[in-house]
């Protein structure tokens, strides 16, 4: 079965709205998946990164600046939101800290087995907005800008730690 672009194809530009950005504050939510393995792209530093999906909006969380679906998005699908660990020696006691959150301080043996277990964990998130800083974006950025295009918005994990 093949995808039917058509209806998104046709669509006019003016009739195409942006997503509106989950306000600040803290969520619930569930570790997605066992993390994924990559490499920073300027120094080549290891990381591990998390998938989250959304459960609910917890108490700081303006309600009024969410969107109609809520935590979902218009398909009915959890939002989700990444985040990635380094993973260096001296960063390492994050990693750990994180691990002992999700699944209890001496219940896992090494990092790699801590991973495999943490899809379905549940997890407190808290979410911040942070604007495009124009001093590092590309020329070309910098052009768009400059033309009148606005800075974007962000929407970022400043912290993540296992519900308790």
């Amino acid at each position: 079965m093949s995808a039917d672009f058509s209806a998104i194809l046709s669509k006019r530009a003016e009739d195409i709205e942006d997503p509106k950005p989950l306000p600040p504050g803290h969520y619930n939510g569930l570790v997605k998946e066992a993390p994924k393995m990559g490499e920073s792209k300027q120094k080549q530093t290891p990381f591990a990164e998390f998938t989250f999906q959304l459960t609910s909006p917890a108490d700081d969380v303006d309600t009024d600046l969410l969107p109609p679906t809520g935590v979902r998005k218009k398909d009915g699908s959890p939002r989700e939101v990444k985040t990635q660990f380094y993973l260096t020696e001296e960063s390492a006691y994050q990693v750990r800290d994180f691990m002992d959150q999700l699944h209890g301080a001496g219940q896992w043996d090494t990092l790699g087995d801590a991973f495999e277990r943490t899809k379905g964990k549940e997890v407190v998130i808290q979410l911040i907005h942070e604007m495009e800083d124009v001093t590092k974006a590309s020329p070309a950025r910098q052009a768009e800008i400059g033309a009148g295009d606005k800075p974007r918005l962000y929407v970022k994990v400043a912290r993540v730690r296992g519900a308790v």
